[in-house]
């Protein structure tokens, strides 16, 4: 799936899981496998893409991000802290209908270079 995204610089790319879940797929610290952004375009395979979130105590974990069925929420900000229902946020959606296409394991995250 391709995503234009423009000038939103940095780009930080995030989903909402059918389930309620927030995973972070790439933001400026990180990148998740998966996923890539290069100019002005976010690409997301769901077949391999991995995210992260963190527990109520603070451990990061790292988890098949498309593992579900139903409808997930694809936010691209330059912040996904402060902007996911702000002006530089833009907002998609994919349907997994299938269980047969489920993703049974996560890929990796990768601390990003400065």
């Amino acid at each position: 799936m391709s995503i234009d995204v423009g000038n939103v610089d940095p780009i930080e790319v995030g989903i909402l899981t059918p389930s309620g879940r927030f995973l972070v797929l790439m933001d400026s610290e990180t990148q998740c496998e998966g996923v890539s952004a290069t100019g002005g375009r976010v690409v997301i395979t769901p077949a391999i893409s991995a995210g992260m979130y963190w527990d109520a105590e603070g451990k990061e974990h790292v988890v098949a991000a498309f593992s579900e069925v139903g409808t997930f929420r694809i936010y691209v900000s330059d912040n996904l802290e402060t902007e996911q229902d702000g002006a530089l946020a833009t907002k998609h959606r994919y349907v997994k209908q299938h269980p047969s296409h489920m993703v049974v394991s996560a890929g990796a995250c990768q601390k990003r270079k400065s």
